[in-house]
């Protein structure tokens, strides 16, 4: 076919075939451009989806929709277009156009949907309009262009050439057609209707819920307002409250102090202030509320009025929301009042309550009071979607979208907007008589136009299924492609599943025998300690001991001296081999927890140190109550035998030495200290002091292995516990162990971030 009959087909009466090449180029250029945007989310680079930074980028829906126009276009100029590729495209084309009328509907009123991102991750704003979103504008031209290329394909259908049985085929499909436009038309009045009712009905609750609740905040406040001036004219009982005031009358004082209890039990005040009638404090029940400086305007205001004055809502210095009435109690109209009580209701146990219910079930429904203050306006009761406090979120003036902004400017009724979140919302707007306040009830459009959404979607469905019927036979065939493929997916998936878990199995049986390989090393090197190092050491201090004892005539002093320091270094490394092979039993050895009783370990611990506390003249000092850790025994003995040793070490240069061991229970934990008087370190080594290998000291005498406090904090460690040291250079040391009772204490256990606090450190020190 050449394409000046093909144009004569696609368009009469135009043999110039430039214009195809245009359509074509433009088709071409139209797919390029969807595609580029579409890569550009891919790649997460919008900037591809626009025509510059700054520039709001196409909706991922829009250039799937482009895309699919320009195969469209594509397809009706192929020459060699076949007449099944031409009908199955007429069902996306269908589809575009009844979700461009979904967005466009949907749009208009402020709604975006997900499913327009195509599952990518898009959010934001761009100027005020939300990314990734199809415009109404341009939704509703995609129902247009749809619907002329379906009607053009139609006619490319009709206009080939074939026998009477397919031009009727033909005719069916063009009817098909026609029938779709007629059910998109009929569906587009019913949701029409359906949107009015619906909105109507919504606009009907907001509204009823503003002034049913605006109404129940005014009554509570006239309430409350009537019981105060009841109050301020009751001559009965001004007559006994100046009766106790100036004769001091203690029978008319209980009388007074029972009718206040009683306005506090049965208006639920959160405070009662009772001043005389030169403003001095009585008397009061709950908070006092004399000194603050909105009381003492308002208390001037009662004074020279006579009248019950109320506050606006207010916060005290804890964050507390109030309202206060300052009530004068007037004994004879004639006079100034006699006394004046200061009552004070807590916000949040009525007002903030009460607004933040809703008749029903609603995700964004919520109701707000708010007040003018200056060029701004400020939320009273703290908002559903936001992380402020009450009295805290303020919104210029200038920010008339709002319709917190637009009832405070004197806007009533049924209003649209955005809210503090920039979400669209439908407001009903209604003031709160006799106060400053005014009160939103608000709810998401997206809520509201919800049942609209699946409306719409009942609509493309019955659309949709018209479509589906025409391509069940390709259906069927693709199903049938797809579920061969899946076999042989899911074949190929077990098989590679086979082989990573034979690969897995293998990985394991080699860490395995790598673990009992390091094993079976490490008990080599605990018997190559044991005997083959322990054994020469042995040796050299029995040959040093024997040329001490037979030459020792023969020796000067330098030389007894030098097979002094031999003996002595023999002595050492003995010492740091047996700390060595017990870190290392410790590291291997099975850790039992079970109940312990730490002052019985303590005693048992001490009388094992019997001889050398009693040599060295150690002052001692224990007190460790009854209870019990969650501990191993033996690591726990260890540790303290280690601890201990250090303790009567470090400290033996004292005059006296000192050393104390202590404990106290504290939040589901025992901490267990010992102290000492000795040499002390500084605390930036109060770490580096539990590392293996780790010696502080250079003095000969107090060097050690270097092993004893690592052996404690490995123990500790196993057994779910902490160790730590405090100390100070020539101040003595504090080591403490942090242990899990086995029973926790029933009591308040709370702790601060350090282990301890102050108070309880000083009791277990003695200061």
């Amino acid at each position: 076919m050449s394409l000046n009959r093909l144009l004569e087909r696609l368009l009469p009466g135009s043999t110039e075939s430039s214009v195809i090449l245009a359509v074509a180029f433009c088709a071409l250029a139209v797919l390029g451009l969807a595609l580029l945007a579409l890569l550009g989310w891919l790649a997460e680079l919008p900037r591809l989806a626009s025509f510059g930074p700054g520039m709001i980028p196409m909706a991922p829906s829009t250039a799937l929709f482009f895309l699919l126009c320009g195969l469209a276009l594509l397809v009706l100029l192929e020459p060699f277009s076949t007449f099944w590729r031409r009908l199955l495209l007429l069902p996306p084309l269908m589809v575009l156009v009844a979700f461009s009328l979904l967005v466009y509907f949907l749009a208009a009123k402020g709604v975006y949907m997900r499913v327009e991102h195509l599952g990518l991750d898009i959010s934001g704003l761009l100027n005020g309009v939300p990314v990734g979103h199809m415009s109404p504008l341009t939704a509703f031209g995609f129902v247009w262009l749809g619907l002329v290329l379906a009607l053009l394909l139609a006619a490319r259908l009709w206009s080939r050439p074939a026998g009477v049985e397919a031009r009727a085929f033909y005719g069916l499909i063009l009817i098909f057609v026609v029938l779709i436009a007629g059910i998109i038309t009929a569906g587009f009045v019913s949701f029409r209707h359906h949107e009015q009712g619906h909105r109507a009905a919504m606009v009907h609750e907001l509204s009823a819920v503003a002034a049913l609740k605006a109404e129940r905040i005014t009554a509570w406040l006239r309430e409350l307002q009537l019981n105060g001036e009841e109050l301020a004219r009751n001559h009965g009982f001004a007559d006994r409250v100046e009766k106790w005031l100036q004769h001091d009358d203690l029978q008319e004082r209980e009388v007074v102090l029972s009718r206040l209890a009683d306005q506090m039990e049965v208006y639920n005040f959160y405070g009662i202030t009772l001043l005389a009638a030169d403003k001095q404090y009585v008397y009061s029940q709950g908070l006092n509320w004399d000194r603050r400086e909105e009381v003492k305007e308002l208390l001037e205001l009662a004074a020279d009025t006579g009248w019950v004055v109320r506050s606006d809502l207010f916060k005290d210095d804890a964050g507390v929301v109030h309202m206060i009435w300052v009530v004068p109690i007037i004994a004879d109209p004639r006079r100034p009042p006699v006394a004046f009580v200061i009552r004070s209701v807590m916000a949040g146990d009525f007002l903030f309550p009460f607004l933040a219910g809703w008749p029903g079930a609603s995700q964004s429904a919520e109701t707000l009071l708010v007040r003018p203050e200056g060029k701004q306006v400020r939320y009273l009761n703290p908002p559903r979607f936001a992380s402020a406090s009450p009295l805290e979120l303020v919104l210029p003036l200038g920010r008339e979208e709002v319709p917190a902004v637009q009832a405070v400017l004197g806007r009533q009724g049924i209003v649209e907007g955005v809210d503090y979140r920039g979400v669209p919302v439908v407001a009903a707007l209604q003031p709160v008589p006799q106060t400053s306040w005014y009160l939103l009830a608000r709810m998401d459009m997206a809520e509201m136009y919800a049942p609209l959404r699946e409306r719409l979607w009942v609509i493309m469905l019955a659309v949709l299924v018209l479509l589906m019927v025409a391509a069940a036979g390709v259906v069927l065939l693709r199903r049938r492609q797809q579920h061969d493929q899946q076999l042989a997916r899911l074949s190929r998936e077990a098989q590679r599943q086979r082989h990573q878990k034979a690969e897995l199995e293998q990985q394991v049986a080699r860490r395995t025998a790598q673990l009992a390989t390091v094993n079976r090393e490490l008990e080599a090197f605990t018997y190559s300690v044991s005997h083959d190092l322990k054994a020469p050491l042995r040796g050299i201090e029995g040959y040093s001991r024997l040329l001490l004892r037979d030459y020792q005539e023969q020796l000067d002093e330098d030389g007894r001296l030098l097979v002094g320091y031999i003996c002595r270094g023999v002595e050492q490394m003995q010492e740091l081999i047996e700390a060595l092979l017990a870190y290392s039993r410790l590291e291997r050895r099975e850790i039992k927890q079970q109940g312990v009783e730490p002052a019985g370990l303590v005693q048992a611990v001490l009388a094992g140190f019997a001889d050398q506390l009693e040599a060295a003249g150690v002052e001692l000092q224990v007190e460790v109550p009854e209870c019990k850790v969650c501990a191993d025994p033996e690591g726990l003995r260890m540790a303290l035998r280690n601890l201990l040793a250090n303790a009567i070490k470090f400290s033996r240069n004292s005059r006296p030495p000192r050393v104390s061991i202590r404990a106290v229970p504290q939040g589901g934990k025992l901490l267990l200290s010992v102290q000492d008087n000795g040499v002390g370190f500084k605390m930036k080594d109060a770490e580096r002091i539990f590392e293996i290998f780790t010696r502080l000291a250079r003095d000969h005498d107090e060097a050690g292995s270097g092993v004893g406090l690592a052996l404690v904090r490995k123990a500790v460690e196993r057994m779910g516990g902490r160790v730590w040291a405090e100390s100070e250079p020539g101040c003595g040391a504090t080591f403490w162990l942090e242990i899990p009772l086995a029973a926790a204490p029933h009591r308040d256990q709370t702790t601060a971030e350090h282990p301890m606090n102050a108070h309880d450190r000083s009791i277990m020190q003695g200061s």
